[in-house]
């Protein structure tokens, strides 16, 4: 309110002559000292309390002040946008406000003369060599996005953080890890580049990082295994990425940690399902595991043979190939399960059986138009609650797909009794 009647008052005047502004200006100056004295003391109406205005921030206000009312011209129009930004730009100097930070870019796209372009301010722009018909990307890192990256030392609250689609260099990776409060971090699609005098990037100093998460990222390879040991920390509750040559590797560093949820892919090669089975059998706390597909994957696959009837005691939450449930789901206290299917074999086949022999506490189920028919739910799953329908694989949205159900849908009900949320 009181920026608002600043503004008023300031716009009545009109064009006035240079020495009546500069007293007006003077009187406006006194009056945003007592209204920043008010939005430092404590709100009234159940607001949040600020702290202080740190006094580089009075300073820099000051300054403003004084160009504006040495040139006259550009008074009304400087302190009229200032008053409705100050107590913003206050806000954004309050770094105890800030728990959760988010940089999202869009992805490239093409114009209609072949250009693939970025946000300008923090991307990178690519453009066509002089006589050749080749795109040639220059990774640039953008002034402005170093000015934004440049505060995060200093926001002693941040707790979250999510870094999407940029080009960033080792050097920020390395101040993101170091910040002492972070407990949730998001790294996906971006191009982190390596500084010419490059120096491993050091442990995280809190220890306090809770989830994780990494997709499509692209890096030096010595990056990304500095991360593996710089971003393991005993508190680290959630894993997730599409890269298992990474994931293998984290797994050897997280056997002793309390992880709850992880998210990986579904091991091509058989020695890497050996690995992840071995992992699985030992953690006890897992109580989400999605294993995704990546390319064919699905094809052919064999399940996670080797798994101990006694191991993932507490999973509540599986989404997996179809067969993978024979081995996952029995004798478990399931809640949800999300079945990925090959489109090429959509039926479960000898898999319904491992559905079927869960407990009767699955409350959530997941599972494709075809999966669905083969199924009496209100038999099985008497306390199904949540039923979601798709068609082909389970990572794909169902609104890209037009979805023709007919009698094949029509045969997976009667729903149970218990159902109050269905989507498809």
């Amino acid at each position: 309110m009181e920026s608002c009647h600043a503004i008023l008052s300031i716009q009545r005047h009109g064009r006035d002559e240079d020495d009546y502004l500069n007293k007006r200006g003077q009187q406006s100056l006194l009056e945003f000292i007592m209204i920043f004295t008010t939005w430092s003391e404590p709100v009234r109406r159940g607001e949040t309390i600020l702290t202080r205005v740190p006094a580089d921030v009075w300073f820099h206000i000051l300054e403003c002040f004084l160009t504006m009312i040495t040139r006259s011209r550009y008074y009304k129009r400087g302190v009229a946008t200032l008053t409705l930004v100050c107590r913003y730009f206050c806000m954004v100097c309050q770094h105890h406000l800030f728990h959760v930070l988010k940089y999202d870019v869009a992805m490239d796209y093409t114009d209609s003369r072949g250009y693939i372009r970025q946000l300008m301010w923090c991307q990178h722009i690519t453009k066509r060599r002089p006589g050749s018909t080749a795109l040639a990307r220059s990774l640039v890192i953008r002034p402005l996005l170093l000015d934004h990256t440049e505060i995060l030392p200093s926001l002693c609250n941040l707790q979250s953080l999510t870094l999407k689609h940029l080009v960033i260099d080792d050097r920020i990776l390395e101040t993101v890890l170091g910040l002492e409060s972070l407990t949730f971090l998001v790294l996906h699609g971006c191009i982190i580049l390596r500084a010419e005098e490059h120096e491993p990037l050091l442990p995280i100093c809190s220890k306090k990082l809770g989830y994780l998460e990494c997709f499509d990222n692209d890096w030096h390879p010595r990056i990304s295994t500095e991360l593996l040991f710089a971003s393991v920390a005993p508190s680290l509750r959630g894993l997730c990425t599409n890269d298992f040559m990474l994931s293998s590797e984290w797994l050897q560093l997280l056997r002793h940690s309390p992880l709850e949820e992880l998210m990986v892919p579904y091991p091509k090669s058989a020695k890497h399902r050996s690995s992840l089975v071995e992992f699985l059998n030992i953690m006890p706390t897992i109580r989400k595991l999605h294993l995704h597909s990546t390319n064919n994957t699905l094809i052919d696959s064999e399940g996670l043979p080797g798994i101990r009837d006694v191991a993932l005691p507490n999973l509540s939450w599986v989404s997996c190939p179809s067969s993978c449930l024979p081995q996952l789901v029995p004798g478990r206290p399931l809640q949800g399960i999300q079945v990925e299917t090959d489109p090429q074999t959509p039926t479960m086949k000898d898999e319904v059986p491992a559905i079927t022999e869960s407990t009767a506490t699955v409350v959530h189920l997941c599972l494709s138009v075809s999966q669905c028919a083969e199924f009496v739910m209100s038999d099985i799953f008497p306390a199904l609650q949540t039923l979601h329908v798709y068609s082909g694989r389970a990572r794909e949205a169902v609104s890209h797909h037009l979805l023709d159900c007919g009698s094949l849908f029509m045969s997976a009900l009667p729903l149970a009794p218990a159902v109050r949320s269905y989507s498809r």
